[in-house]
């Protein structure tokens, strides 16, 4: 018979695929990035027909010019969509089942972290739960249709589940999974890379001073940026000959932050006569009131805190 851990499994994986399953049936969206990724992966699917798996150069692009997008900008987070596309599914349709099944993923990776930090499968449930449906991680897939990124996000538990793992218990396997995940989320967002490396590094420096284990941690990390090295290195080395210095010089940083006063906005009433709805990216107060009550009942039992 099936455990109560079992049961709560299998209601996670089938509750959280409900309000994601639905993507599968939509269009790409009317946004900046989401008509990119569709020819991408059609520059994909091309290269491999012309026997290059990892291409640094495509021809297709701009008009016929080519572009060395690739060199730049990774391919690995359209490789489902592309095998999808040459088993025979449209572009289009196999992009958006590769989002779907990344999604999923990405919710079973936090299960998987949330159980083994806080050891009890209801509380990594609402953890998965809120993950798969934070509202930037939506954002990214139907506001701003950022597939690499929304990709690498979904990745980045497994990365954190597998080195804690690691940390725990520190085994040829537990250090073959980290190596493997880390090896396989660094090449899919650069951006995203850098912001999950500074956040493992803070979490395996804790993790390392309560079990004492430093050289696995350190190794599994280093081993993984060798292995990619070949996908993040050109793109460092080359950097210079696409100007990307000439591109930020007027930009100022603070501009890309979000006032406090559109973060904790009130939400928008829809309008139905509009073709195109102003999506606010804004945690509105009904999750911040249930985070806030989140923190005061973990805090009145702290013996439960990773």
């Amino acid at each position: 018979m099936f455990n109560r851990r079992d049961l709560l499994t299998a209601a996670a994986l089938i509750l959280l695929w409900v309000p994601l399953a639905t993507v599968i049936l939509a269009a790409v969206p009317d946004t900046a990035d989401g008509p990119l990724h569709v020819y991408r992966l059609v520059a994909l699917r091309e290269a491999w027909r012309a026997g290059d798996l990892w291409p640094r150069f495509s021809p297709e692009l701009f008009t016929g010019y080519g572009s060395a997008l690739f060199n730049y900008y990774a391919p690995l987070y359209l490789f489902p969509a592309a095998a999808l596309n040459t088993l025979g599914l449209n572009a289009q349709t196999a992009l958006w089942a590769s989002l779907l099944g990344y999604a999923l993923v990405g919710q079973v990776g936090m299960f998987l972290l949330g159980r083994d930090l806080w050891s009890r499968a209801d509380t990594a449930l609402v953890g998965a739960a809120a993950f798969g449906h934070a509202p930037y991680i939506l954002f990214n897939l139907m506001g701003r249709g950022a597939a690499a990124e929304f990709a690498a996000l979904m990745l980045a538990p497994w990365v954190l589940w597998a080195f804690h793992r690691l940390a725990r218990d520190p085994r040829r396997r537990t250090l073959i999974a980290a190596v493997v995940a880390y090896a396989l989320f660094i090449p899919l967002h650069n951006i995203t890379t850098l912001l999950v490396t500074v956040t493992l590094m803070v979490l395996c420096l804790v993790w390392a001073l309560d079990h004492g284990v430093w050289l696995p941690l350190i190794g599994a990390g280093a081993l993984a940026f060798g292995l990619t090295a070949f996908a993040w290195g050109p793109a460092l080395l080359e950097l210079g000959y696409v100007r990307v210095g000439a591109a930020g010089t007027n930009t100022l940083i603070a501009e890309g932050f979000l006032p406090l006063r559109a973060i904790v906005a009130l939400p928008h009433t829809a309008d139905p006569t509009r073709l195109r709805q102003p999506l606010p990216v804004a945690l509105g107060w009904v999750a911040l009131l249930a985070g806030m009550g989140g923190v005061v009942l973990a805090t009145r039992d702290r013996e439960r805190l990773p």
